[in-house]
């Protein structure tokens, strides 16, 4: 040990003259370094509530905005939510009587962030907390990064709930979109973890949304509304539809339970329906179901007769592929005798059962469809009375084959027969083949996945304190031994 002591301070004294130009390399070296290096800045933080009466712009540099109670933007008066802006709502809500510009970019989303649902007793009345009203058509949210808040179109505090028409586009979102309005309010091309509820309006257009973790991703109550290109999947209903002219063309639908249902008179056509406890589900409705594939599903299509107090169905089913279903199509008992039921140039081929049907059925016409290969039976009847099921292509031509994959008369007396006679000779032509599917949507939405912590961060292009003090004390060392291992190897050439 006191052998070594010695050593270090002559290598001390042969490293003297070198030290001071090695100090101020290192000084120089690490200020250059710390000239590249973009620093994180710190933001302001802005306190909101009250009425705003004049034209206010909510600015990154101020950003976030803290609501500590209700905010009111008059009517006539424009607030402006910059890109970039981080807004947390706090158990409080936004109420828009005037213009709302919330747009941000696909670089630089505006965050919105609420909680916990509620209700805010105030003089006004009862509002929903961590909730934005849309009062008027002069609201527009554009990629927008929005977290556990209700988005309200209208509601009972809108003067004239018949004209808005807001725009709500290109966001991600995690909570309902929820309509209080009879305008024509634009939804599209958002990623929407929750639901679009009550859809109202004379002709509303949602297209090209992903929906999911929902109980219903849609609830249509709209006149003339398009519900196009959505792409809607792990919910327990995709679309419920309940009142009466409204265009329905989701073109794919992945869910759990119910994927569709019906309760008007929309036409359903070109989408994927996979997976499901019901494909698609017309209640009390006069559907048009065309141009789709079912798959998978315990049912494929259920057409579920009117409750009392409905008006009469006429749903008609056709064109569709419907394929590895437990049921293809099941027709339950119920219908009304002036209720009738189209099902024509379909393709039913490896379900379980192609065509179930009830006991009291609907007039109907059944025709020019190919029904094969289904694995129980290509149809069973539960009716009593004679079932006309004629002019089908049943993957044969030999009688006796055909009888024998319907269930009615001869396997049970109790039941009436099903007249397959006189029936295609070949496939129709018209109806899809078994490899047929829809073209699926494109997704334009280029909004970023939801932060879902809802904290500002800063982008940084270099490296921080932290890590510059790091590195140059790597480098202090790493030179350090350099030298030091010359200086012993010199020393050690020299003794020899």
């Amino acid at each position: 040990m006191l052998k070594f002591f010695p050593s270090i301070i002559s290598i001390g004294m042969v490293m003297k003259p070198f030290i001071a130009p090695f100090l101020i390399a290192v000084l120089v070296g690490g200020l250059a370094l710390a000239g590249t290096v973009n620093f994180g800045t710190v933001q302001a933080s802005t306190n909101v509530n009250g009425i705003i009466t004049s034209d206010t712009k909510w600015t990154k540099a101020n950003s976030p905005y803290t609501l500590t109670g209700p905010v009111t933007v008059n009517s006539g008066v424009a607030l402006t939510i910059e890109a970039g802006v981080i807004v947390h709502l706090n158990n409080n809500y936004l109420e828009v009587y005037g213009i709302l510009a919330a747009r941000g970019s696909n670089s630089n989303s505006i965050y919105i962030n609420g909680g916990s649902s509620g209700v805010f007793h105030g003089p006004a009345g009862d509002f929903a907390r961590n909730a934005i009203y849309l009062g008027t058509s002069d609201c527009a949210i554009q990629n927008a990064v929005i977290n556990s808040v209700k988005i309200i179109i209208g509601g009972e505090h809108v003067f004239d709930a018949s004209n808005v028409s807001p725009k709500i586009i290109n966001n991600a979102i995690t909570g309902e979109i929820i309509f209080s309005s009879h305008g024509n309010a634009v939804i599209s091309d958002n990623k929407i973890v929750g639901s679009i509820r009550e859809v109202a309006g004379k002709n509303p257009a949602i297209s090209n949304n992903i929906i999911t973790n929902s109980t219903i991703g849609i609830t249509v109550q709209a006149t003339n509304g398009t519900i196009s290109n959505n792409l809607i999947y792990g919910c327990t209903t995709g679309i419920s539809s309940i009142m009466s002219n409204v265009l329905v063309e989701v073109k794919t639908i992945y869910g759990d339970y119910t994927h569709v249902i019906v309760r008007s008179t929309p036409i359903i056509s070109n989408n994927v329906i996979s997976g499901c406890t019901y494909g698609i589900n017309t209640y009390s409705s006069s559907a048009l179901i065309s141009k789709n594939t079912v798959s998978g599903c315990t049912i494929g299509v259920y057409m579920a007769p009117q409750e009392p107090g409905d008006v009469e169905s006429y749903p008609t089913v056709e064109n569709n592929l419907i394929k590895g279903n437990d049921d293809g199509i099941l027709i339950p008992s119920g219908f009304r005798l002036n209720e009738h039921i189209e099902v024509h140039d379909n393709t039913i081929t490896n379900n379980s059962i192609g065509i179930e049907l009830g006991e009291d059925l609907p007039s109907m016409n059944v025709l020019n469809n190919n029904i094969l290969w289904n694995s129980r039976y290509n149809i069973v009847s539960h009716s009593a009375d004679v079932v006309s099921l004629t002019n089908n292509w049943w993957g044969t031509t030999d009688e006796h084959l055909i009888d024998q994959t319907i269930y009615d008369f001869k396997f049970d007396h109790t039941l009436g027969m099903v007249k397959f006679i006189p029936f295609l000779t070949a496939p129709n032509p018209n109806a899809p083949t078994t490899d047929y599917t829809p073209a699926t949507p494109s997704q334009n939405s280029t909004t970023p996945p939801a932060d879902q912590s809802g904290n500002q961060t800063t982008t940084q292009t270099g490296l921080n304190g932290i890590e510059i003090a790091i590195l140059a004390a790597l480098i202090v060392i790493i030179a350090l031994l350099i030298v030091v291992i010359g200086l012993v190897l010199k020393k050690k050439k020299q003794t020899k």
